[in-house]
């Protein structure tokens, strides 16, 4: 059985920015699902902490997006460009493990 490389990001978080200049966090979660029509696949559930540079005291606006279908979000992981809400959101850089969890706790927990 070969698995999609779209679970290569399950559990992943990138530091973000967007096409607007605020800056944030995605974090990628990935469940294998049933469908109401009995079949299975994969669900992607991304998840977003944005604030914006401009404002003297910024603060984090929480949005998420669930794809039932992988192949959209798969190539928007993979070419590190986001389609959100009307912006367009830049992977800078993947985080390790370490930094990753930190960011999970702090916002998405």
């Amino acid at each position: 059985m070969t698995v999609d490389p779209v679970w290569n990001y399950d559990g992943k978080v990138a530091e973000v920015r967007s096409d607007r200049g605020d800056r944030g966090y995605l974090l990628v979660r990935l469940t294998d699902a049933t469908w109401s029509d009995g079949k299975r696949g994969t669900a992607v559930d991304l998840s977003v902490v944005l604030k914006a540079d401009e404002s003297d005291q910024p603060s984090w606006r929480f949005s998420d997006r669930a794809d039932p279908d992988p192949d959209d979000a798969r190539t928007e992981l993979v070419d590190g460009r986001i389609e959100w809400f009307g912006q367009v959101l830049h992977v800078q850089r993947w985080l390790g493990a370490a930094d990753a969890q930190a960011v999970v706790t702090e916002h998405f927990a």
